[in-house]
């Protein structure tokens, strides 16, 4: 049985990055020995459920309690200080967590390591013991990833240090090959898997489109919203409901009444019942600026939903096949995803077509066939390690 350690910033949040990472926990447990190791506590329990199986060790507790009790100590001035050893880009590494990190690294016993942000990378490439195979899982999309020269140099310093490097995309993957080409790191693509199976089909015969993420910049509502405006006019019945929560709260809301589009746009707030969510409606709509992968996609698909997206960077490229499961629609052209929304509206038929086999792809993203990749690569590295002596 190999001994798993998954390294992550806060495995008690309730971000996307969480979840993906404690469902493959959660599944790789079956048949490994798994310990998640995050950096921060910042609640008594996990926003999602973690098998008892799986240790959990944390190296900050930031639960409010806990900060109160150490103000003046040492570790309290350390926290104060930025990181001397990753990235000032990431406002979540401190004088602190250096220290804490570099000697949890440094002790750990033979095994596999998975890293899930850059500046863990980074440490793992520096800190890791030799016996220790080391791969890091990265959430973001290239482009987005080397945008800023700082970022970028982290990366290819570190990268080449690890065993591989596991993205959520083809795309990323040959972007990537090409930034590590020379090297010995292997770099594979392995999407992020639902968190429950393919579920029993959306009937579609509601008048609802949804769609979820935390209301950012990135997420784009303020686009799908415009989109929805001349939709919103030829079919009065129709709604949008856009589930989560943040900081562009206020200024959607603005949107909407600007646009006149109060009965017909609903900001549903935050859901811990998502499937049932999806269940409800009949089409979902995705109008990111980029994305990582596109989870709430796949996990839209497992019910039987059509899917309208922009071809944003990156995930949606390599989910909806256009005209098959969906509509892919260039980046940015809002027009052309009001057509879109405005012909699966009209047609019963084509959303019952396109969500059918919309349900049958997400097989590919059950956790079981996703796990088998893991162990593959687990495998291949191992092998690669005992070949080398």
């Amino acid at each position: 049985m190999t001994h798993v350690r998954v390294l992550m910033i806060n495995a008690y949040g309730t971000g996307g990055i969480a979840r993906t990472v404690v469902n493959l926990a959660n599944a790789l447990v079956e048949r490994h020995e798994v310990e998640i190791i995050t950096v921060y506590r910042r609640r008594n329990r996990p926003a999602y459920w973690i098998d008892p199986r799986i240790e959990v060790t944390h190296l900050v507790d930031a639960r409010k309690s806990a900060l109160t009790q150490g103000v003046g100590s040492p570790h309290a001035d350390l926290a104060r200080q930025p990181s001397r050893l990753t990235t000032a880009l990431d406002s979540n590494m401190t004088g602190l967590t250096d220290k804490l990190l570099v000697a949890s690294l440094r002790a750990l016993s033979p095994g596999i390591l998975i890293t899930t942000r850059p500046s863990l990378h980074a440490l793992a490439a520096d800190f890791v013991p030799a016996d220790v195979i080391t791969i890091a899982q990265d959430h973001l999309n290239f482009e987005t990833r080397t945008a800023h020269p700082e970022l970028a140099h982290l990366m290819e310093r570190s990268l080449p240090k690890l065993d591989a490097l596991a993205v959520l995309t083809e795309a990323d993957a040959r972007d990537y090959e090409h930034m590590l080409r020379g090297t010995d790191t292997v770099v594979t693509a392995i999407p992020n898997a639902l968190p429950w199976p393919v579920r029993a089909p959306a009937e579609l015969t509601t008048t609802t489109v949804v769609s979820a993420g935390r209301l950012v910049e990135q997420k784009g509502f303020d686009r799908l919203i415009e989109a929805f405006a001349p939709v919103a006019s030829a079919h009065p019945d129709w709604q949008l409901h856009i589930y989560g929560m943040g900081e562009k709260r206020p200024a959607l809301l603005g949107l909407v009444g600007q646009l006149g589009l109060g009965d017909q746009v609903r900001l549903m707030g935050y859901s811990d019942s998502m499937a049932e969510v999806l269940r409800g409606a009949s089409i979902y709509a995705m109008a990111s600026r980029f994305e990582g992968f596109g989870m709430v996609l796949i996990e839209a698909m497992s019910v039987g939903l059509p899917l309208v997206s922009f071809d944003c960077p990156r995930g949606p490229g390599e989910i909806v096949i256009d005209g098959y499961n969906g509509y892919l629609v260039a980046n940015g052209d809002v027009a052309e995803f009001s057509r879109c929304l405005l012909a699966l509206m009209d047609d019963p038929a084509l959303r019952a077509r396109l969500g059918g086999a919309s349900r049958e792809a997400a097989r590919g993203f059950e956790m079981a066939p996703i796990a088998q990749r893991w162990d593959v690569l687990f495998a291949d590295l191992s092998a690669r390690r005992r070949a080398r002596g």
